[in-house]
C-alpha cells in the first residue's frame, strides 16, 4: 500500500526541531525505502488569532505489512518524536487517519490540510 506523512517537526517552544527531522528520516529510513522526502512550512492562526509557522517532514512509500502494523509503527514513532501524531495517507484508498498519543484532540483527517509531493517534491 502506498503510504504518505505529514510529520510536524515544531517544539513546544515553537522551534524547529532539528533533531526529530533525523530522527524521523533515520526511524523510516530503516523500517522501508523512502520514494519521496521533502520538509514545507505552513502557517497557521492559533485561537487567539496569533499566526505561527509548523514545519513538516512529507514522505512516501510502500508499506508491505499489515494496516495494523502501520498503525503501531507510526503510534510508535509519533510518541518518539514527541509529537501530539502524525497524519497517515492512503494513496490506494484515498483516505487518511491521525495516528498518536493526542491524535483524538485533533479531530478526524481532513485531506484539505494534508500536504502531497510527487516523487520529485512538486506538489500535488
Amino acid at each position: 500500500m502506498q503510504v504518505e506523512l505529514n510529520i510536524g517537526l515544531n517544539r513546544a517552544d515553537g522551534g524547529f526541531a532539528l533533531a526529530n527531522y533525523r530522527k524521523a528520516l533515520t526511524t523510516l529510513r530503516t523500517a522501508v525505502p523512502l520514494d519521496c522526502e521533502r520538509t514545507f512550512q505552513t502557517n497557521y492562526h492559533k485561537q487567539d488569532g496569533e499566526e505561527f509557522e509548523e514545519v513538516s517532514l512529507f514522505v512516501a512509500f510502500n508499506w508491505t505489512a499489515s494496516g495494523q502494523e502501520l498503525i503501531t509503527f507510526i503510534g510508535l514513532l509519533s510518541i518518539d518524536l514527541g509529537q501530539d501524531f502524525i497524519a497517515v495517507y492512503c494513496v490506494d484508498k484515498g483516505r487518511g487517519v491521525l495516528v498518536g498519543p493526542k491524535a483524538d484532540e485533533w479531530g478526524e483527517f481532513n485531506k484539505e490540510f494534508f500536504k502531497r509531493f510527487d516523487v520529485e517534491g512538486n506538489p500535488i
